[in-house]
């Protein structure tokens, strides 16, 4: 019994400790909690991308500006950045010859869908630092972890390769490997499209 109020008093002690760092991180970030209830308007969830959700507080953190391994919010609050962009900007924010690299094609054009002489030097050039002789260039780590099983999957006769749709921390579809003489797999995971319901077949959702 004693351990028993002794661990219930330790649960009201750290819920109280909760309360209290809630209630200071609102009223250090007012600017972000104004921003995240206008986004509430336009925004689905209150986010650009639905993982943003998963925030310890009442909001996340709206940032303002990133240089080096550092950021600020919108309320002036500076923070060592240990994420990087989910390792994009593992060199650092926003470095200078970057900048000027980027504003220099920006002016030429940055979508076009089409092949550029840039990238052929690109693709040349790591092959010559990593010895692969060919690659292709993705936009998203999601995209670099999905291309290779959506390759396989067309050069695939047997269908041991198929596509699933899932939310997860990424915002698009997951291959997975199966036999061809299993089952279809029974899918209840809510899709691109937001559709949640069982399927007995992968490709109900489009």
């Amino acid at each position: 019994m004693a351990a028993r109020a002794s661990l219930t008093g330790v649960h009201e002690r750290a819920g109280r400790l909760l309360e209290r760092e809630l209630e200071r991180f609102e009223r250090d970030h007012p600017r972000s909690g104004t921003l995240s209830r206008r986004a509430s308007a336009s925004l689905l969830a209150g986010v650009p991308m639905h993982w943003m959700v998963r925030w310890p507080g009442a909001y996340p953190v709206y940032a303002s500006e990133a240089r080096g391994a550092r950021f600020r919010d919108v309320d002036g609050i500076e923070y060592v950045d240990f994420c990087l962009g989910d390792t994009g900007a593992m060199t650092g924010h926003s470095p200078e010859p970057v900048v000027r690299a980027v504003a220099e094609q920006a002016a030429r054009g940055i979508t076009l869908m089409l092949p550029s002489e840039e990238a052929l030097w690109v693709g040349e050039e790591l092959g010559r630092r990593f010895g692969l002789p060919r690659r292709q260039f993705a936009l998203t780590a999601t995209d670099a972890c999905l291309g290779p099983p959506v390759t396989a999957r067309g050069d695939d006769p047997r269908g041991r390769v198929e596509r699933r749709r899932r939310a997860a921390s990424s915002t698009s579809s997951a291959p997975s490997a199966r036999s061809p003489e299993a089952t279809p797999p029974r899918a209840a995971t809510l899709c691109s499209t937001g559709c949640s319901t069982s399927t007995r077949s992968t490709g109900a959702c489009s």
